[in-house]
C-alpha cells in the first residue's frame, strides 16, 4: 500500500461519514460511537473507491465524480437484486453520493499527482 492509497482511503471515508451525516441518516457521534464494524465497512468502501480510481487513472474533481457516480449506481444496483423497482431513491442517493466522495477523491487525486 503507498502513500496515496492510504490518503485517498482515509478522504473518501471521512468524506461518506460527512455526507451521511449531512443527509441526517447518520448522526456524527452515532457514526463513531456504532461500532468497529461500522467504521471498518466505511474504510472498506473508501478503500475500494479509491482503488477503483487508480485503475482509471481519475485526475479531476470532474472525472472523480463522474465515476463516483457510476461505482456507486453499479454497486447500489447490483446489491438490490429482484426488489430494484422498490429502491430506486436508494440507487438515487448511492449515485449521488459516491459522485460527491469521487469528486473529492479527484481532488485528492489531482493535487498529488501536481506535488509529485
Amino acid at each position: 500500500m503507498d502513500k496515496n492509497f492510504a490518503i485517498g482511503t482515509i478522504v473518501a471515508a471521512v468524506a461518506f461519514v460527512v455526507l451521511g451525516w449531512l443527509g441526517s441518516q447518520v448522526n456524527f457521534g452515532e457514526q463513531v460511537a456504532m461500532n468497529a464494524g461500522g467504521l471498518i465497512g466505511v474504510l472498506f468502501q473508501g478503500a475500494f473507491l479509491t482503488l477503483v480510481f487508480g485503475w482509471r487513472g481519475v485526475g479531476s474533481a470532474q472525472d472523480g465524480a463522474k465515476v463516483g457516480a457510476l461505482v456507486g449506481a453499479l454497486m447500489s444496483l447490483g446489491g438490490m437484486g429482484a426488489e430494484i423497482g422498490a429502491a430506486v431513491m436508494p440507487a438515487v442517493e448511492a449515485l449521488v453520493h459516491t459522485g460527491i466522495v469521487g469528486g473529492v477523491l479527484g481532488v485528492v487525486a489531482s493535487r498529488s499527482a501536481g506535488s509529485g
